[in-house]
């Protein structure tokens, strides 16, 4: 009687344990994923973590204080239904409440659009300082707005029907993007009904990617799935060979995508191509798999009826597992290659890519055996268990077929010499797309969208204040404004200009003229001039908004621009900066690096093969027909001048990965033929007649995956797809065709093998991890300060006031102002102040630099009423300065002129946050809120030093609650009176890392100055 067979009871009962197991652990972990994978895009996604291109790029940015985020762009065009343009009344109110309304959302900096920019104005009165829109006559806006290149076309298309609103963001994060997006859209709708709306930029673009790149995960999901459906059902009878292999094309997918959410990589163009690689890995392996154990169960069931089917299924898989190892950790190492690279993109794609095919491989090499134990056998279709006759004519013609084939790859390698560099930046998004259609909209009539700035740099000290160069630089601009690619250009000569017409004068002749123009923009809310013009006034920026022309155009056009601006300022340094200058040279380079890097997956592949293999012959004559895909994509790309952009550089790693299947599969037939026959040739015809169907079959397989590709939305993946179909001919003739009758021509460029493939695992060195750095976590211990005191925060700052009041004071301060690039500039003034029954008086005379000697400004005021009158030396004349923005920075330093106040405690609200110790001395911390809306502070944090009540240092909080600035009292001296003065002030911007210093010194406090000492006759004494 036959004794049963223990494991014939064991190994269903595994079986069903290890699938159990994948399929709870795809529930849970599908969830996770669906919860934590995020998607990601940039137009600088391919920039590298260091280039010095980059870090130029940023050197020069913020010398000039440029923003190095991207702005939101809402574009706003009447309808034919509404004539005129945007200078009508009625609509500038409604665009100024949108943009305001736009100011208020949460993550948004800023909101700028023609209703808010601020300009100057003369009037009867003097200059006028406000928003250009309150200090124009209506029936004059439209002429002023239009003719001033510093708003045209940037913020009103030429036509004036088309205004732009652009919102400088905080925020970084998809959602919240998406939020922002979602309220600008609201309120323009309930603002401007009327008007069309588009809204683009690199925002926009990144938020609507963000649901592409979703929608495209979805659907290559099911059509990977679909297509190896149908390559499974054309291969196989039975319904269960079909079901296996998609079984575990689902477990691969689901794993690799949680891998992905677990180590926080996120999901961009590139990691759309993930599932389709996954599936069509799965794919390959398993009908591999499955069609050498129908060939084995075949054989078993003809010598005997009665064969054990789980016998047979872990035969066929001892006899495949190394060939599938093989195969996948060639695959692995063709995408791992391209982790050596520090794009960040490319790192994360390339690695989550050798992962997904590692899994994929454990899941078809644990999850398969145990579905074929389960189920009833595979039946392949009667064609795939045919031998390969082709393979007969194949070496009847070898020598035919190496001359043709090595003739063709010459032709390819010739034209691949000539390859298109010169692509978009904006055309990843595919058309149609809203944020596509606002960008393009935007690009094509509101200046352009692609920034190319200059600087032009002297060595002397406020070089820009000569009028000649500024007339140079003006007719510079005014040339390249004509040129085709160029959207819009903007220098210091159109402020100058602006400021001239303000005060109905010719543009400045004299270098105080220009000096003194300079000094009118420090007035403005902001710090206008410091994004064009250094604080030492040796380097001014010349921006130009360029279209998003092809590369090779803006290239040529930015070397055009340089070379003009070399040649009118000879002896000056000239250096382009920004996105036309680094993109696409950036671009180029990492494309270049990817191809060409094709050399460096071969190398690493080689030299797995080599400890597989043990023999260089036999890994240098795997690597031969390897060569072809790559040649003949190289050749088809310069042949139908295709773009070259990164993720186009990308395909020729993953296709040698790919490539060498077929070959492994192949020689490992060669191989086992020929130590099973002890044969004194190699069986090259035998080997292929045996092996070339399933390779067909197998190619079939991935040609199937890969044309899902081709129903992308992205452009760029339907040519990934289309260069990948390509790519797979390329391999099935190499391996299939030329490769035996390259052997069968020389039959002794391969030695026959001399130890048997199947080796113990353990025999062969596995492919090391790769290593996930952790993140290091930097914890902050507050400081528990204080103890409580028996004052109140109110009666703290009655004793700090009382100990600052004077009644007048006079003082040299010497104001040194740093920029954030280190530039610097230094001016000395006098300056004195009088306070009198709540009349304040404040006179400042600039005495260095010695183009603005003698500029003087004079402030007087009573309770929220202040008026200012400014001499300018040059014009002999004092011109009266009408403004309403207490939050404007007293000449262009970090202080404004609200920080100079007499504000008493009682227009806050104080409270005390804390107290105690530091260093010996003892601190009352009061938070401030201001009482009224008019403060352009959300709140002030001041530290008041016991017993002395002083304060030494105030914290300032823009309205979004951030930390803008800090301001340091230092070397406090009791003058005449009690009266106690900082002989050293310090303030930093935390924003825009800008600083200034205040040096006191010949400080005379209640010397009896009268209000005759603050009146326009005084101003005007020199």
């Amino acid at each position: 009687m036959k004794r049963p067979n223990p494991a014939s009871h064991f190994i269903p009962l595994l079986s069903l344990a290890i699938l159990a197991t994948f399929t709870a652990l795809t529930l849970k972990l599908g969830l996770y994923a669906r919860g934590h994978l995020s998607t990601r895009y940039s137009v600088k996604q391919f920039y590298p973590q260091q280039h010095p291109l980059i870090e130029a790029d940023n050197r020069l940015k913020e010398k000039f204080i440029l923003d190095s985020g991207s702005a939101l762009w809402v574009s706003l065009s009447l309808p034919e239904s509404i004539p005129g343009s945007w200078s009508k009344p009625e609509l500038l109110h409604a665009l100024s409440a949108f943009t305001d309304e736009a100011a208020g959302f949460q993550g948004v900096k800023r909101a700028q659009s023609l209703s808010n920019v601020e300009g100057a104005s003369t009037t009867q009165e003097g200059i006028t300082v406000g928003k250009l829109v309150a200090l124009t006559a209506p029936d004059q806006l439209n002429a002023r707005v239009l003719n001033d290149p510093l708003l045209t076309p940037g913020l009103l298309s030429k036509d004036g029907r088309t205004a732009l609103v652009g919102l400088e963001l905080d925020a970084t994060q998809t959602n919240d993007l998406r939020a922002i997006m979602s309220h600008a859209e609201q309120s323009a709708r309930h603002w401007l009904p009327e008007a069309i709306l588009h809204i683009g930029g690199v925002p926009a673009i990144q938020v609507q990617m963000a649901s592409v790149l979703e929608k495209e995960l979805r659907r290559f999901l099911v059509l990977a799935i679909l297509a190896c459906a149908l390559t499974l059902v054309a291969f196989f009878h039975d319904w269960t060979s079909t079901l296996s292999p998609l079984i575990l094309i689902l477990f691969s997918n689901v794993f690799s995508l949680a891998w992905m959410a677990s180590r926080g990589i996120p999901f961009t163009v590139l990691s759309t191509t993930l599932p389709i690689l996954v599936s069509i890995i799965v794919l390959s392996m398993s009908t591999h798999s499955i069609l050498e154990f129908a060939a084995d169960w075949a054989r078993a069931r003809e010598r005997n009826p009665e064969a054990n089917q789980t016998r047979e299924v872990l035969h066929a898989f001892r006899a495949i597992f190394l060939p599938n190892l093989l195969m996948s950790l060639t695959t692995c190492v063709g995408f791992g290659a391209m982790a050596f690279t520090d794009v960040g993109i490319i790192h994360d794609y390339a690695v989550s890519v050798s992962v997904a095919v590692m899994i994929s491989w454990a899941c078809v090499t644990i999850g398969l055996p145990a579905l074929l134990c389960l189920l009833p056998p595979p039946r392949p279709r009667q064609g795939i268990r045919a031998k390969s006759r082709w393979a007969l004519h194949v070496m009847r013609r070898r020598r035919g077929i190496c001359l043709a084939i090595l003739g063709a790859c010459t032709l390819f390698s010739w034209k691949g010499q000539h390859l298109n560099w010169s692509v978009r930046l904006f055309d990843d998004l595919p058309a149609g797309e809203e944020a596509r259609v606002g960008t393009e909209l935007i690009d094509e009539k509101l200046g352009g969208t692609v920034p190319l700035e200059l600087m032009i740099r002297s060595t002397e000290t406020d070089a820009w204040n000569e009028p000649a160069r500024a007339r140079t630089l003006e007719k510079l601009l005014s040339r390249w404004r004509l040129e085709p690619g160029v959207g819009s250009a903007v220098g210091l000569p159109d402020f100058l200009r602006a400021a001239s017409v303000a005060q109905g004068k010719a543009f400045p002749s004299s270098r105080p003229a220009v000096a003194e123009l300079i000094f009118i923009y420090s007035f403005a809310g902001e710090p206008i001039l410091s994004h064009f013009l250094t604080a030492d006034g040796t380097s001014t920026r010349i921006s130009l908004k360029l279209h998003d022309i092809p590369a090779d155009e803006m290239r040529a056009l930015s070397a055009r621009v340089s070379a003009e601006a070399r040649a009118a300022f000879p002896g000056m340094e000239v250096t382009p900066f920004g996105s036309a200058t680094t993109v696409h040279e950036i671009n180029q380079a990492v494309s270049k690096e990817l191809i060409y890097g094709f050399w460096q997956a071969l190398l690493l592949i080689s030299a797995l093969l080599l400890v597989i293999y043990r023999s260089v012959r036999w890994t240098l004559i795997a690597a031969v027909p390897n060569l072809i895909p790559p040649l003949v994509l190289i050749g088809t790309m310069g042949m139908a001048s295709t773009p070259i952009k990164p993720s186009i550089g990308l395909l020729f790693s993953i296709a040698l990965g790919i490539a060498y299947n077929n070959t492994v599969y192949l020689l490992g037939r060669v191989r086992t033929i020929s130590l099973r026959r002890h044969s004194s040739r190699l069986p090259i015809q035998e080997a292929w007649y045996e092996e070339g169907n399933p390779c067909v079959f197998s190619t079939f397989a991935l040609f199937g995956g890969f044309a899902v590709f081709l129903a992308s939305y992205f452009s760029v993946n339907q040519t990934f797809g289309a260069y990948m179909l390509l790519s797979l001919i390329a391999g099935m003739v190499g391996d299939l065709v030329f490769l035996p009758a390259l052997l069968g021509t020389f039959p002794k460029l391969l030695p026959l093998p001399t130890s048997i493939t199947r080796q113990p695992l353990q025999e062969y060195p596995m492919l090391q991890r790769f290593v996930v750095a952790t993140s290091v976590l930097i914890c902050l211990h507050p400081v528990q300060l204080f103890a409580e005191t028996p004052l109140t925060a109110g009666q703290i700052l009655d004793r700090v006031q009382k100990n600052m009041n004077s009644h007048d004071e006079t003082a040299v301060v010497e104001m040194t102002i740093g920029e954030a690039s280190g530039s610097q500039k230094v001016r000395a003034m006098e300056i004195k102040r009088r306070s009198d029954g709540g009349k304040n008086g404040v006179m400042v005379r600039l005495q260095s630099p010695a183009d603005l000697k003698g500029t003087a400004l004079l402030s007087v005021g009573s309770g929220a009423q202040e008026d200012q009158w400014l001499y300018l030396p040059s014009a002999k004349q004092s011109r009266r300065i009408v403004s309403s923005n207490k939050s404007s920075n007293f000449l262009d330093s970090e202080l404004s002129y609200e920080d100079m106040g007499t504000a008493s405690g009682k227009s806050f609200q104080n409270r005390i946050v804390k107290e105690g110790t530091v260093s010996g001395r003892k601190f009352t911390v009061i938070e401030s809120i201001p009482k009224s809306g008019e403060s352009s502070y959300a709140k002030m944090v001041s530290w008041v030093s016991q017993p002395n009540f002083l304060v030494e240092r105030i914290e300032y909080y823009d309205r979004g609650g951030k930390l803008l600035k800090v301001s340091q009292m230092l070397g406090y001296k009791q003058f005449t009176g009690g009266v106690w003065r900082a002989q050293k002030v310090v303030v930093q911007n935390a924003q825009n890392k800008r600083s200034t210093i205040m040096a006191l010194r010949k400080l005379e406090v209640n010397r009896g100055l009268s209000s005759d000492d603050f009146s326009q006759t005084a101003l005007a004494d020199d």
